[in-house]
């Protein structure tokens, strides 16, 4: 069995930590006038609430908020769990699929950002202004002294390519870092503290090294426990929480099997430390449960109960390695 350390010198080898760092204007801002003159005119007791108000449609945003939540998704999906400050792994040779994968996020931040937000900017801040009456506070804009608001048809930047705080408030970064393994603590520090230092975190290090391949066999698990039991629940009669008859009868979408595929596809980037028994059952997988297509499991029976007993196995072969 490897020692701690010489598993962190794999681990360091074989993978990368990743972050993924993206930011956009926030649209709602705390309006202490309105809280105090609410909290006046009810008479209700200070510190029991406060008004909070949109400075801007948040809806304006949408497009925007899609794109972020598409490649957060995007980045889970394609990497590990890592440290507690966000940071993620993802095996070196998936690296740069993940970077690719990224970067198409990144090409579409940019441009609703750039060709529509941006430009779009000084007319939402007209319609907050027109929307908010006495709660409109010009100051609470960012780049507010180059908004040019004093025609509400078509309110404009005095000069867009001037703005500073505005385009501070959006960001779209992927940061690629090694590591660490216990011999990084190279500090001022007695020998005694820095051995502690190093033990600790070997002890953190190999904990997360077993949750990550952990999180791998349980998306292979699933995915193979999902197909099982869509295969051998098909045409078989839906039920209602009281096992009365729905009238329908069960089926799987084309996904069923595209599913497989596209976990076993994440493998490389997934398995961090190269273990061989992962990469056997992914091309057990690959081999027994991608072969017929969905329509042919649909048709055949004899296909759809080989696929099922295929799916079986596998799961019995994963038992051993997740127990």
């Amino acid at each position: 069995m490897k020692s701690k350390t010489n598993a962190l010198t794999t681990i360091s080898e074989r993978a990368l930590l990743v972050d993924l760092s993206i930011s956009c204007l926030g649209t709602s801002r705390k309006d202490a006038k309105i809280t105090r003159d609410t909290i006046e005119r009810h008479g209700m007791k200070e510190g029991t609430g406060r008004f909070t108000k949109d400075i801007i449609d948040p809806k304006a945003l949408d497009p925007l908020k899609k794109i972020i939540r598409a490649a957060g998704s995007e980045h889970k999906e394609l990497t590990l769990p890592w440290a507690n400050d966000g940071s993620r792994i993802v095996a070196a040779q998936g690296l740069s699929a993940y970077k690719e994968k990224m970067k198409v996020h990144e090409r579409a931040y940019w441009d609703i950002l750039l060709k529509d937000i941006k430009p779009n900017f000084p007319k939402m801040v007209a319609e907050a202004k027109a929307n908010l009456n006495g709660g409109f506070d010009i100051t609470q804009y960012p780049d507010y002294k180059l908004l040019d608001l004093s025609n509400p048809a078509k309110p404009r930047w005095h000069n867009s390519s001037a703005t500073n705080q505005f385009d501070k408030k959006f960001g779209f970064a992927v940061q690629v870092s090694p590591v660490p393994t216990g011999d990084d603590f190279r500090c001022e520090m007695d020998t005694k503290t820095i051995a502690g230092l190093q033990k600790d975190y070997e002890a953190f290090a190999a904990e997360r090294i077993q949750g990550a391949l952990g999180s791998v066999w349980a998306r292979l698990h699933d995915t193979v426990e999902h197909m099982l039991e869509r295969l051998k629940s098909y045409g078989k009669p839906i039920t209602d929480e009281d096992g009365n008859p729905t009238g329908k009868n069960s089926f799987f979408l084309d996904t069923l099997v595209s599913n497989v595929s596209d976990v076993l596809d994440l493998v490389p980037l997934l398995n961090i430390t190269g273990d061989p028994a992962i990469n056997k059952i992914a091309t057990q997988m690959r081999a027994g449960l991608t072969e017929h297509s969905p329509e042919t499991l649909r048709r055949n029976e004899f296909a759809r109960n080989d696929t099922a007993n295929r799916a079986e196995e596998i799961l019995s072969k994963m038992s051993a390695f997740m127990a």
